[in-house]
């Protein structure tokens, strides 16, 4: 049985192995070397992020199974759908910055 749950400071490291393991799997052949770099560096990597996290500033929730991590929730580059469905407009195309690629958007409140 699976639960999900906002993981502790000590899980942190735990859970951006397994970001990291799952970007490599799925989205890093999509990328640039660039662009698997930047990644590594702004979220693996990235001491001011990891503290973040640990302090809560932001948030991890995963899912455990039997008490393993085997899974957390982000969203992929993909994820446009999401928000478009929610109400953002795309500003312009897709676009890539130091090898990440994004699609600027606002959400205008009606």
């Amino acid at each position: 049985m699976y639960s999900i749950r906002k993981i502790s400071r000590n899980e942190v490291n735990e859970a951006l192995a397994l970001a990291l393991e799952v970007f490599m799997q799925f989205e890093a052949p999509d990328y640039s070397p660039e662009g698997v770099t930047t990644f590594k560096r702004d979220i693996v990597e990235n001491e001011e992020f990891i503290n973040s996290c640990r302090q809560g500033i932001c948030p991890i929730y995963a899912a455990f199974d039997g008490g393993k991590m085997v899974g957390i929730m982000g969203m992929r580059a993909n994820g446009k759908g999401f928000y478009l469905r929610i109400g953002f407009i795309p500003l312009s195309e897709e676009q890539e910055t130091d090898g990440i690629r994004f699609t600027p958007m606002k959400y205008v409140v009606r």
